[in-house]
């Protein structure tokens, strides 16, 4: 998980390979195929997604961080780094559309192994990237993906959808053996089902054990899930 699906990279287990990758992909792909005026912008912004995989941004902030002087410029490079696979922005589902860009949106890396090493380096939040795992295998089976927060704060990590259609909601949790996280989590779960007319809930965890559904949640292991679809 730490090194990504890099084959090179993950059985060495060489970080250097890694960031050579990243550089690769910044340097040698994206800036040359889009002509980007403003390369250490591109890099800041890139850096500064990848290694924060999961939390809300709004575009002013990322003008601060990349030093780019406008919103429009970022929209176009993060348009540019899901082109080159290196990351996946999530909006929060709405179903009008005006809101929904209007909302703060996530971004998750292309692949795990670029979190060890961008921005603030080593992040050790397992959470963060499990949800980058889930999120990959997501977006490669082609669906169109959300995430939902209510005014309450309450929040699930993945509508899965069909253009606006959603079809299931993924809570991705490192455990579920603490009581108040069960609760939370699952609360959330149970809210955005009501809100979005969903049934088909899905609790991910990285403990392992056998599937059981409860109150019509579908608790399983992350790698069991991963090993199904």
């Amino acid at each position: 998980m730490n090194f990504g699906g890099f084959p090179q990279a993950s059985l060495l287990k060489d970080k250097f390979l890694l960031r050579s990758t990243f550089d690769a992909i910044i340097f040698r792909d994206v800036i040359p195929r889009f002509k980007i005026r403003n390369p250490l912008g591109l890099e800041a912004l890139a850096r500064y997604l990848i290694s924060n995989p999961g939390k809300p941004f709004s575009y002013r902030k990322l003008i601060q961080i990349a030093n780019i002087n406008h919103e429009d410029t970022i929209k176009s490079y993060i348009e540019f780094l899901e082109k080159a696979y290196l990351l996946f922005n999530i909006p929060r589902f709405n179903y009008s559309l005006k809101k929904q860009a209007a909302n703060l949106k996530k971004t998750y890396p292309g692949d795990t192994s670029f979190t060890r090493f961008s921005g603030s380096l080593f992040s050790e939040e397992r959470g963060r990237l499990l949800e980058t795992i889930v999120c990959n295998q997501i977006v490669r089976q082609g669906y169109n993906l959300f995430y939902w927060r209510d005014e309450r704060e309450r929040e699930v990590d993945f509508v899965v959808c069909e253009g606006l259609k959603p079809l299931s909601l993924i809570q991705v949790c490192d455990t579920i053996d603490n009581e108040k996280v069960w609760k939370r989590e699952t609360g959330s779960l149970f809210a955005a089902a009501k809100a979005l007319g969903v049934n088909e809930l899905l609790l991910l965890t990285n403990t392992t054990g056998n599937i059981k559904t409860v109150n019509g949640i579908r608790v399983q292991s992350i790698l069991d899930w991963l090993l199904d679809v």
